[in-house]
């Protein structure tokens, strides 16, 4: 199995309203540096629901490190090994 090739550590997150309805979240390492940035204008549903799948996303991209941490630490039966190295070799970007 390969070294993982992404950003070691925690990833934390800020959360920003801009003008116009633009939102922004950033996710970032541990000393600052940008993992990326999703940009988005909340749009209102009708019924007061904001769509926010694009937060919901950076919530998501901010757990990766520790999910894969998590995976690869499983100690699944030997049948089910393989599904735990495919899924950390396309984490990895090996898929």
């Amino acid at each position: 199995m390969s070294e993982a090739r992404f950003t070691k550590g925690e990833w934390e997150q800020s959360h920003r309203k801009g003008v116009d309805g633009m939102y922004s979240t950033e996710v970032y390492d541990q000393h600052g540096e940008t993992i990326c940035t999703l940009a988005w204008h909340v749009v209102d549903e009708g019924n007061g629901v904001r769509s926010t799948d694009r937060e919901a996303n950076a919530h998501l991209i901010k757990t990766a490190p520790k999910m894969y941490k998590f995976l690869e630490s499983l100690q699944l039966d030997v049948s089910n090994d393989h599904v735990r190295d495919e899924l950390l070799a396309e984490a990895r970007g090996e898929k």
